[in-house]
């Protein structure tokens, strides 16, 4: 599964003017001049004219007057732009929803933010409204963000609870290296959600 993946958050009336507009070509000329590994974002020793340093570990930001749109951040495994953790998470928190030992109440938000989240087929409201056939391309208006940031923390509150059935899980599955990833990514996600729930914005991510 060699894909990539840009993530951002974007003023949904911008975004969606720029779809209609231009095509999933527009987005991708915003998106991929962003450096696609944490490793490479900018810093205040090694700058980078063209962005600002990493907001709070969530988002970078263009250095332009006009900002409707940021690229999120990941760190750990998430760190360098492969969609392959991203994929085995969903698959990580799917099958231990099934597990005896997982509390429903606790793997119940996780399970259910992370499907809607990361679905395993495309096609959603950003592609319908391309122009032009749109391929991985993901799309979340700003009242479905506020639902998912809603049950991100929802989960985050209750993740130490899932601890011993993710850990087992995590024992049979082996794509992902330790729990602590994995709730290092959880938290990623929620944090971007968070940022663009906080401005009444849309959340995106690009596949290639």
């Amino acid at each position: 599964m060699g894909v990539d993946v840009w993530v951002g958050v974007a003023d949904w009336a911008r975004l969606t003017e720029t779809l209609q507009r231009s095509g999933v070509d527009e987005m991708w000329d915003l998106l991929s001049p962003f450096p696609n590994s944490y490793d490479h974002l900018p810093t205040e020793s090694d700058p980078d004219p063209r962005f600002d340093l990493v907001e709070d570990g969530a988002l970078c930001w263009p250095t332009i007057a006009d900002r409707w749109f940021a690229r999120g951040v990941f760190r750990g495994i998430g760190a360098g732009g492969s969609y392959k953790p991203h994929f085995w998470l969903r698959h990580l928190v799917e099958h231990t929803a099934l597990r005896p030992d997982a509390p429903k109440d606790a793997i119940g938000p996780l399970d259910t933010w992370l499907s809607r989240l990361l679905p395993y087929d495309g096609g959603d409201e950003l592609t319908a409204m391309a122009p032009c056939s749109a391929k991985g391309v993901y799309g979340f208006p700003p009242p479905e963000v506020a639902e998912l940031a809603q049950l991100s923390r929802r989960s985050r509150d209750r993740i130490e609870d899932l601890r011993p059935a993710i850990t087992a899980q995590l024992d049979e599955e082996t794509w992902l290296p330790d729990y602590d990833s994995v709730v290092t990514l959880l938290r990623d996600w929620g944090e971007i959600l968070t940022r663009a729930q906080q401005r009444n914005w849309g959340l995106l991510y690009l596949m290639d």
